[in-house]
């Protein structure tokens, strides 16, 4: 009997329904005559850790590091019971088919449920679903290959998990103990990890240049004409043959020149100089990735990632969208065929129902590309309306978002006439200058009419120009005699990187390879994010939220503010920057695991090679901080603890605290003394030359008594 094998129960009933709806509900899996359908309910399996291998290193100690602990998986227990359904089936089964997502991770997730087996079928299959259309998965269905083609993705994923797992857990241990060694405050939160530290980075970085600006002035001018068609704008531009002063980045800074060229404009003749329009069609913006909604609901109702990460899962639950967690903008072409039915389900909605009938659903814009679709499509409506009166706010809202991206694919395009030209003065002194500018006028709407009420969104500033006059220039032409109606001189100052907020970023997360200095480097990120809507980010759609959260919940990063919160690391987020390697703070760490990920599934490099260096990284951290120690601050240093001298060794030894009070430890002769009278008490028996003991009664007072009692009844 054929087994399928999908990464989510969702997917395995979507299946079923492809299938013809045959089968019946069982515990944990579906039958039908000639086929079984189970899931893997995410992630069955979690690397083993350190003390797994080794008990030992439940105790974090300093002289342990670094660890060494081999790659073995173990059940999670919270899914144990399923992984139980689906191993059974495995060894019932006389072919598999590997269903899980078209993506590194869904590859290794079912990849280790079946290697986990002894008895497992010689046939196991491959079925790229990244579409829960009934069209799709069976197109799916029809196109099956051989899992064992897709070995690199299972190493990629493999890799990536041991990678990370061993830099975390090494590293946080490393910064932990050294600073318990210094003294320091054990309050601090010293959490390490890839994308986290690399966050960090960004935004301890973006407050260092801010506190290290230095404002110069520049200058700009500009005039504005009086035409038969209205006011026109132009500025003159940066040139060399102007023969005027220019700073290093090619600004006017001289502000005597640039007053005096101003005067001399008084009085000149003005004239078109050239003029030319075309007609431009922006199509919509695209529906919604993870990412792009959480900025949108920052930007407009002050949602953390987190909080909107958390909406999209019950509108999921609700069968209210699509798969949440995405990380592209575009749908498949399948999702073009539902969209009559989805729109006609949302004119239901009497919220909707005005909207619902502007839209053509025949027109298909570009967002319809199945083949710049990842593993999973952008956020969508399903069509499902039933649960919408019992949306709470906050669902209403984003729900709204995400249809408003999808119902705008089947409207028309915004029509523009976009206009340049340029603009010849002649002085009195026949000096000449051209001057440039460029306008817009919008001539038909089309789907940016459900933007009426949002100007300020990125969304549709992304394809409009930057100056729009929103006049008519057909009465316009070339040679044709202007006026000057103003000249101004404009002194502007260079600014700071403003302070991050959720919205900016979360944006520099996809494109944090603008960042990285080293071209080599900086394709590296590049080319992770190829077949992306991103230009070399950090971090996944399913990671980043959660990530910003620990961040925030550790006290390393601090968002303040109402609606727009400003992102500013804390002192412990600058302490913990500081002792972390650069690579480790900067994405370089990132971009370079991405080529090395990329050889992996390629098959050009073994996943114990990329292992090795990294552990030869760590290795030489850990002897580089053990040797030289952290740079910590006097303030998180704890004051020094008591000390004495050992009575067995005389070698100082400190004044701990413990369950049954306070003592001295010895780490030269490893012995452990009781205090009393802030001094290690240390004696022998007078009567048996056994040691004496501190004795606590819970009645009465304390006393000293013999170690050999009830033989020897000696006390003091």
């Amino acid at each position: 009997m054929r087994l399928y094998i999908t990464e989510k129960k969702e997917v395995a009933t979507a299946l079923a329904s492809a299938l013809g709806n045959q089968a019946t509900a069982k515990n944990g899996y579906l039958e039908a005559e000639n086929y079984r359908i189970t899931w893997c309910s995410g992630h069955l399996f979690a690397l083993q850790d350190p003390e797994d291998h080794n008990p030992a290193y439940k105790r974090w100690s300093l002289d342990d590091l670094p660890m060494t602990w081999p790659v073995k998986l173990k059940p999670i227990p919270r899914t144990s019971k399923q992984l139980k359904v689906v191993q059974q089936l495995i060894s019932e089964a006389s072919e598999i088919v590997h269903a899980g997502d078209p993506d590194a991770a869904g590859q290794a997730i079912v990849d280790n449920v079946i290697n986990s087996c002894s008895r497992k079928p010689p046939v196991i299959l491959r079925a790229l679903i990244n579409d829960n259309n009934p069209g799709a998965i069976r197109a799916a269905i029809n196109n099956l290959r051989p899992n064992e083609e897709f070995i690199g993705l299972y190493l990629d994923e493999t890799a990536r998990s041991v990678a990370d797992q061993r830099l975390g857990y090494q590293l946080t241990r490393l910064l932990t103990t050294q600073a318990q060694k210094q003294n320091a405050e054990t309050s601090l939160k010293l959490n390490v990890g890839r994308v986290q530290s690399a966050i960090l980075g960004l935004c301890v970085r973006r407050m260092q240049t801010r506190e290290s600006h230095k404002i110069e002035y520049y200058y700009t001018l500009k005039i504005a004409t009086d035409t038969p068609a209205g006011p026109l704008f132009a500025k003159l531009n940066p040139a060399e043959e102007l023969g005027l002063e220019l700073d290093h980045e090619g600004r006017f800074f001289n502000k005597e020149e640039i007053e005096r060229l101003a005067e001399s404009l008084e009085g000149a003749t003005v004239s078109i100089e050239s003029i030319e329009r075309k007609r431009a069609k922006d199509s919509p913006t695209l529906p919604f990735d993870l990412l792009s909604l959480q900025i949108e609901a920052s930007r407009l109702y002050g949602l953390s990632p987190d909080e909107t990460l958390a909406i999209t899962q019950t509108l999921r639950e609700k069968l209210a969208i699509s798969y949440n967690r995405c990380d592209t903008r575009y749908l498949t072409d399948e999702k073009h065929a539902e969209a009559p039915q989805v729109i006609a389900n949302l004119a239901t909605i009497p919220a909707y129902t005005s909207v619902a009938n502007m839209v053509n659903p025949s027109i298909k814009s570009r967002a319809f590309n199945t083949a710049k679709t990842t593993a999973h499509h952008a956020l969508a409506p399903t069509g499902n309306v039933s649960q919408y009166e019992k949306f709470s706010r906050n669902e209403k809202v984003i729900y709204a978002l995400i249809c408003r991206n999808y119902l705008i694919q089947f409207m028309s395009k915004r029509e523009r006439e976009i206009t340049t030209y340029s603009i010849l003065v002649q002085t009195e002194a026949q000096q000449f200058y051209t001057f440039e500018g460029k306008c817009s006028r919008v001539i038909e709407l089309g789907w940016e009419v459900l933007f009426s009420r949002d100007q300020d969104s990125d969304e549709i500033k992304e394809s409009q120009e930057e100056d729009n006059s929103d006049i008519d220039t057909n009465s316009l032409y070339a040679g044709q005699a202007i006026a000057i109606d103003d000249i101004n001189v404009g002194a502007q100052q260079t600014k700071a990187l403003p302070v991050y907020t959720i919205e900016t970023l979360l944006k520099d997360l996809q494109h944090t390879s603008k960042y990285v200095t080293d071209p080599k480097i900086k394709q590296y990120l590049l080319d992770k994010d190829s077949n992306t809507t991103e230009t070399g980010g950090i971090g996944t759609p399913a990671t980043r939220s959660d990530i910003l959260k620990k961040l925030f919940d550790n006290g390393i990063l601090l968002a303040e503010g109402n609606k727009t919160k400003k992102i500013t690391p804390t002192e412990n987020g600058y302490l913990l920057y500081d002792m972390l390697p650069t690579s480790i703070t900067s994405p370089n760490t990132t971009a370079i695991w991405a080529h090395q990920q990329k050889l992996i599934s390629e098959l050009k490099l073994e996943c114990e090679d990329f292992w090795t260096e990294l552990d030869e990284f760590i290795r030489n951290e850990t002897m580089r901080i053990k040797e030289h120690g952290l740079n910590i601050p006097k303030k998180y240093l704890k004051a020094p603890r008591p000390q004495s001298q050992c009575p067995l060794c005389s070698a100082q030894i400190p004044l701990l605290k413990g369950k049954f009070g306070n003592f001295f430890k010895c780490g030269d002769c490893n012995k452990t003394f009781p205090e009393l009278n802030k001094k290690p008490f240390h004696k022998a028996c007078p009567e048996c030359s056994q040691d004496l003991r501190i004795i606590k009664p819970k009645k009465g007072k304390s006393f000293i008594g013999c170690t050999g009692f009830p033989e020897c009844k000696h006390t003091e």
